[in-house]
């Protein structure tokens, strides 16, 4: 096992062949995972950006676009953005770590991105980058509503602030910001 990581963030340990995979996967063109697919337990509904945001930022974005599908995952196709299929979270860990970008709501993808030293970018409603951030990371939120922590049920002014998020604000922060 080979350990990576640096002194500010959490260390992780790949075995060889997740290692291998990293590499594999580096020497390839450069790519952007968009988080697409959000866990709904704990906040509901209230941290899903709309499947249509993530085909319009997907189009926009002049580079491959992949979402990394897992066995939880539905089967939803996207126009843009390819579905790569990943067997557990440690294989998304290496496919993480070698992206130019990744672009998610908050969750497993943003913390990844955070222990590997990736681009991210947040989309935050339901929570807020001052509970659960990094730094380093954009943070991109709605301005009349965001961290209320509603849990376990649907919050419709976080459904309102995730549309008010369009493709376009996001892309225009991540131009800003020139991370594309």
């Amino acid at each position: 096992m080979t350990v990576i990581g640096n002194a500010h963030m959490q260390w992780a340990t790949l075995t060889t062949q997740e290692l291998e995979l990293t590499y594999k996967l580096r020497e390839q063109p450069p790519y952007v995972v968009l988080g697409v697919d959000s866990k709904e337990t704990t906040h509901s509904v209230n941290k899903t950006w709309p499947k249509e945001y993530w085909d319009g930022l997907a189009e926009l974005i002049d580079m491959k676009c992949i979402r990394l599908h897992n066995p939880h995952s539905n089967d939803y196709k996207y126009k843009h953005i390819s579905n790569v299929y990943v067997n557990n979270a440690r294989e998304s860990y290496c496919y993480i770590r070698s992206a130019s970008l990744v672009i998610t709501t908050d969750g497993f993808l943003h913390h990844a991105s955070a222990s590997t030293n990736t681009k991210c970018a947040v989309i935050w409603t339901v929570t807020h980058p001052t509970q659960l951030g990094y730094p380093g990371q954009l943070n991109i939120l709605d301005t009349q509503h965001s961290g209320c922590y509603t849990y376990r049920q649907q919050c419709n002014e976080c459904v309102e602030a995730n549309k008010r998020i369009t493709p376009t604000k996001v892309y225009n922060e991540l131009l800003k910001h020139k991370w594309l």
